[in-house]
C-alpha cells in the first residue's frame, strides 16, 4: 500500500516524542557533515547515507509538525528541488518509517533508536 499523505496525531505524548526525534535527526545530519579530511571512501559512504536518512525525515517530521500532515508527492518534490535528486530507497523508507510513528507509535520499525 502507497503512503500517499502523514497526518500528524492527535495524542500530544506523541506529538512530544515526535519534536525530540526531529532534534535527534538534525543532530545526526551535523554529525554526518562534520569535517572529516581524511575519510575512506567507504566512510564517506556511510556518512553520505546517515545524511540522506536523517534529511528525509526530519523534512518529513518539519512539515508534519508544522503544518500537521505530509503530502508524500509533494515533500518529494521539495527534496528533489532541494538535492537535485531523491533516493527512492531512503525515500520511501523514511515515509514509511515517520508513518508507523504516528499510526503506531513505532510498533512496526525495527533496527533504529526509536521514538
Amino acid at each position: 500500500m502507497e503512503i500517499t499523505t502523514i497526518e500528524l496525531p492527535q495524542d500530544r505524548a506523541l506529538r512530544g516524542c515526535l519534536e525530540r526525534k526531529l532534534g535527534e535527526y538534525r543532530q545526526r545530519m551535523q554529525e554526518a557533515t562534520a569535517s572529516a579530511d581524511f575519510q575512506s571512501p567507504e566512510q564517506a559512504g556511510k556518512r553520505k547515507i546517515k545524511y540522506m536518512d536523517s534529511l528525509y525525515k526530519s523534512l518529513l517530521l518539519e512539515t508534519l509538525l508544522t503544518d500537521g500532515r505530509v503530502d508524500v508527492e509533494a515533500a518529494r518534490e521539495q527534496l528533489g528541488k532541494v538535492e537535485g535528486k531523491v533516493d527512492e530507497y531512503y525515500f520511501t523508507t523514511a515515509v514509511t518509517v515517520i508513518a508507523d510513528y504516528c499510526a503506531t507509535g513505532g510498533s512496526n520499525c525495527w533496527g533504529g533508536t526509536g521514538i
